[in-house]
């Protein structure tokens, strides 16, 4: 047993780890707890066979901390009193200490404290029991988006978008903003015949001033419930845990996509942008790349923090807009109606 001082409150207990790796960048979870490390194993899951080569050189590792706080603790208190506030949402403050490479985020929704020094490739999460309440949302936000900070100063950054391959093998990014109906898009297409490899993010690597690298980010995919009910095609597929109006499902092994989402793609063929419109038919609209660029910008997590990153994202989406042909997709409730409707209207763009 290896006691380990992770700051000047905390002292943890290195008993439990586990490790994989992602976006070429190998990663640690460690925790005294079995439960909150089943937990990072199951959302996690799918990159814990074999590295997938990417033809990127060694990454620093990430190791990530997580220990349980006492439930009357305000774990508010241990972020500086210096620290600037960057960002402010829903459930998630963001503070960067003054003096130092340091991100703080304190997420409400749950109270927890992720403290993220990126350069060191070190992650600190104080949770309280109360987050257990919403174990989901502890993954997928709390843990998520700090891991996200800290590939970024390895140069994998992430872009929030669906993505499906073509029977033809051809890379198409879905993106949009929550409620665009990435998803549902997304899972039209695997029924007809298509490869879904993400339905919310992709991980961008630049290998050369021109050439980007895009890779899946492999997860679950979080359907509409209602959609398990509305498609015949999807009756067979058992949903893991539902949360709100949301099905938690094993997407990449329905629709037979694993060995595409671990694969590394040198070209995105087109990029679609659905709307909603609740109209009867559904039809393309071809989209300029300087829109398609602000689109992108939109979604692109973390995008104005350190110039230096910015700047490298924006290499990164500029040289997927120069390649890939741009579309919005106004979905009306055809495809609703008939999932196979999605792969007739994307089947000859070109």
């Amino acid at each position: 047993m290896t006691t380990l001082v992770v700051n000047d409150a905390f002292t943890y207990l290195d008993v439990l780890s586990w490790s994989f790796e992602i976006s070429g960048v190998p990663v640690t979870f460690v925790t005294p707890d079995v439960y909150l490390l089943s937990l990072c194993q199951s959302y996690f899951r799918f990159y814990s066979g074999s590295p997938t080569p990417i033809s990127l050189p060694p990454k620093q590792p990430i190791r990530l901390y997580l220990r349980f706080a006492a439930p009357s603790m305000d774990l508010k208190h241990f972020i500086p009193v210096d620290a600037k506030l960057l960002a402010q949402q829903e459930v998630t403050t963001i503070w960067k200490a003054s003096e130092q490479e340091r991100y703080y985020f304190h997420f409400n929704f749950g109270n927890a404290l992720f403290r993220v020094e990126p350069m060191r490739g070190q992650i600190v999460g104080i949770i309280s029991p109360n987050a257990l309440r919403w174990p989901h949302l502890m993954v997928n936000t709390y843990i998520f988006m700090t891991l996200m900070l800290a590939l970024r100063w390895r140069g994998s950054y992430h872009l929030h978008t669906a993505a499906v391959v073509s029977p033809q093998q051809r890379l198409t990014l879905i993106c949009g903003g929550q409620r665009a109906g990435k998803t549902t898009l997304t899972t039209a297409l695997g029924v007809a015949g298509w490869y879904p490899i993400s339905d919310d993010g992709v991980m961008l690597h630049l290998t050369s001033p021109n050439v980007v690298k895009v890779q899946a980010f492999r997860r679950d995919f979080h359907l509409a419930a209602s959609l398990l009910r509305q498609w015949e095609a999807l009756h067979d597929l058992e949903a893991r845990y539902f949360y709100n109006d949301r099905a938690c499902v094993d997407g990449l092994t329905f629709f037979k996509a694993e060995s595409f989402a671990s694969t590394s793609f040198a070209r995105v063929d087109q990029i679609v942008f659905p709307e909603l419109t609740g109209q009867k038919e559904s039809y393309l609209e071809t989209v300029s790349s300087s829109e398609a660029l602000r689109y992108l910008i939109e979604q692109s997590m973390f995008f104005p923090l350190e110039r230096e990153h910015t700047q490298r994202q924006m290499s990164l989406l500029v040289a997927l807009v120069k390649e890939a042909s741009c579309y919005r997709l106004r979905t009306g409730t055809d495809i609703w109606e008939n999932p196979y409707r999605a792969g007739e209207v994307l089947r000859n763009v070109k």
